[in-house]
């Protein structure tokens, strides 16, 4: 009988009470996030209420995939290629050659080797020389100088970038500046 009073009584006081609507989020089912992006300089991703535009929550994202979203190509693409490798750049101060550092190629054959120059809202550029099976610690820069693939040098200080890829894997996007 305890119990039987027990459920009334709980049945009564929650018919009373107003519980809030789970299903009603105030949403319209869309994402009620912006997502924004610095491409050059940072690898965080920052959620912001397009309501209030306030910062609602920040994740980490792999930057190099945000990077490589960004290139708009010239010739060949590798828009869908996955990383499998690391690469870094420099540029010899005279802008004739880069200097390559990496610590794997994945490939049994030649790749390619592109080059990016940074417009201030994407990457443009694309195939600028074969690179060996193997792999190359350094890489003439004559292509580029000469508009291979409607590429060029760009003034000095513009960032820039450099990577490897068969069409399916790639490197990351190593980013320098021109000298």
């Amino acid at each position: 009988m305890k119990a039987w009073l027990l459920a009334a009584a709980i049945l009564l006081v929650g018919f009373g009470c107003e519980l809030p609507d789970s299903e009603n989020t105030g949403t319209t089912g869309s994402d009620p996030t912006v997502l924004e992006a610095d491409p050059v300089t940072t690898n965080t991703v920052v959620e912001t209420d397009p309501v209030t535009t306030n910062a609602v929550s920040t994740n980490t994202v792999d930057a190099d995939d945000v990077q490589w979203a960004l290139i708009k190509w010239q010739g060949p693409s590798a828009e869908d290629a996955t990383r499998v490798m690391n690469l870094e750049a420099d540029i010899e101060s005279n802008g004739n050659y880069v200097r390559f550092t990496y610590n794997k190629y994945p490939w049994n054959e030649y790749a390619l080797g592109c080059f990016f120059v940074w417009d201030g809202s994407a990457w443009r550029g694309g195939k600028f020389d074969w690179i060996r099976t193997g792999g190359q610690s350094r890489k003439t820069l004559e292509n580029i100088h000469d508009g291979y693939n409607g590429l060029d040098a760009p003034s000095s200080g513009t960032k820039c970038a450099f990577a490897w890829t068969d069409g399916k894997t790639r490197s990351n996007l190593a980013i320098t500046t021109w000298p």
